[in-house]
Parts: structure tokens; sequence; C-alpha cells
């Protein structure tokens, strides 16, 4: 489960609208880090940012195009292109 600050936080990144998204106005990133999802947590920023903090689960890469830990979604995309209607060269040339 999310709770309500995360459900918000992830709200505010996902706006479509530029100008309304989260860490797109005045403060920029400065409001994403005082959101207050983040202020609930015990996230250091500073040393976040120079890289002082380990990270909670380091997946085991063979390659540097291993998407092992990613899962299949080619089914979906095969069947995205069988459902997929393309224009017209009519409705294109109006395009």
């Amino acid at each position: 489960l999310i709770s309500k600050s995360g459900q918000d936080l992830i709200n505010n990144l996902l706006i479509r609208d530029v100008k309304k998204r989260l860490g797109t106005k005045s403060k920029g990133h400065r409001d994403i880090v005082g959101h207050v999802w983040f202020k609930d947590s015990d996230i250091d920023f500073r040393r976040l940012v120079n890289k002082k903090i380990e990270a909670p689960w380091i997946p085991d890469v063979k390659d540097p195009f291993d998407a092992s830990h990613f899962d299949d979604f080619s089914k979906l995309e095969k069947e995205w292109r069988l459902n997929t209607k393309y224009l017209s060269e009519e409705e294109q040339e109006i395009f």
C-alpha cells in the first residue's frame, strides 16, 4: 500500500500539464524535496547527492543490456501492434 502522502507525490509528479506538475515551478526540485512524503521520511538528501547512502538492494547484473529483473511486456507489445489502427494515406495527408 502507498500512503496518502505517497499517492499525492506520485499524482503531482504525473500531472500532464507541465506548468502544474510538481518540480516544474519556480522552486524546481526543492518543491519535490519539500513534499510532505519526503519530510516524513528519513532521507538525508546531502548524503544521497554525495552518494554516501548504501543502496538497500543491488541487483546482480550480467551486462549493461541485462533486463532479467524487468517484467517481459513483449507479448503486450505484439498485441498492441495487432490492435493498433494506423492512419490511411488520406488521413495521414490531412494530419
